[in-house]
């Protein structure tokens, strides 16, 4: 799924301001299931521990760096930049100042597919008006080189689970909202679907919504079990109680 991005075995440091030195930044991430606490991470370097191989440091070293250089120059001036994706764009777009552009953004590290190597993890910064974790990107290494598993945005979110599922949540309106649990298939960063909760205009005039469940993940009416509108309400509560709370990183301006 998504884009392979062609990896530079180099190490790429921030250097946006002078004086600054490797004693200036602290890191710390989240090891497969265990979490341990992140201290502000400086703009002079980005040190990243715990991630698995030098191959891995390299390429999520790339990705946050040109992540940070998009958020300092400002969402209407970086072009052909890959990493600065929708989602990450939509959060950082309010913020006038470059510092509340890059304290907009957080990332973590964390296994959510169990097989050895820590994905990155970037999301948007919990705030007192939307304090749940939304992961705007996902980023896993594949043979040396960097893949996006998921990009979200406003209308189209990303939430981590208690059991390594993604909840992914979203809509195109009032009548067209969705639900649908995501799991990586074995052996694989291949995502399937566990199960489709989403809702639909029953008629022409939209005056009228369904809810709808697919077991195979089918946004089709035709295939789907009708439900009711408090199942659906139930499913969203049910899962929203079981989002996983990353300890995130914040790189400072």
């Amino acid at each position: 799924m998504g884009k392979k991005i062609a990896f530079i075995p180099i190490v790429l440091m921030l250097i946006l301001m002078s004086g600054c030195t490797t004693e200036d930044a602290e890191s710390v991430v989240c090891v497969g299931s265990e979490q341990v606490a992140m201290e502000e991470v400086t703009k002079s370097e980005i040190i990243i521990e715990g991630v698995d191989g030098e191959e891995n440091h390299y390429v999520y070293d790339m990705i946050l760096s040109e992540i940070v250089t998009a958020l300092q120059s400002g969402p209407h001036t970086v072009e052909n930049n890959e990493y600065f994706t929708m989602g990450i764009c939509e959060v950082a777009i309010l913020g006038e100042k470059a510092e509340d552009r890059v304290k907009s953004i957080s990332y973590a590290f964390y296994d959510i597919n169990t097989d050895g190597i820590n994905e990155l993890i970037i999301t948007k910064t919990p705030d007192a008006m939307y304090p749940d974790m939304r992961i705007l990107d996902i980023y896993t290494i594949e043979d040396g080189s960097a893949v996006n598993l998921v990009s979200g945005y406003v209308r189209n979110r990303y939430y981590l689970l208690d059991d390594n599922t993604l909840l992914n949540s979203g809509s195109g309106g009032a009548a067209y909202s969705f639900n649908e649990l995501l799991v990586f298939q074995a052996g694989t960063n291949k995502l399937v679907s566990q199960g489709l909760f989403f809702s639909y205009p029953k008629d022409e005039d939209m005056r009228e919504c369904g809810y709808y469940y697919s077991e195979d993940g089918i946004y089709d009416v035709e295939v789907a079990t009708e439900i009711t509108a408090e199942e659906y309400g139930v499913f969203y509560d049910e899962f929203q109680s079981r989002m996983v709370m990353l300890e995130l990183a914040l790189i400072e301006s």
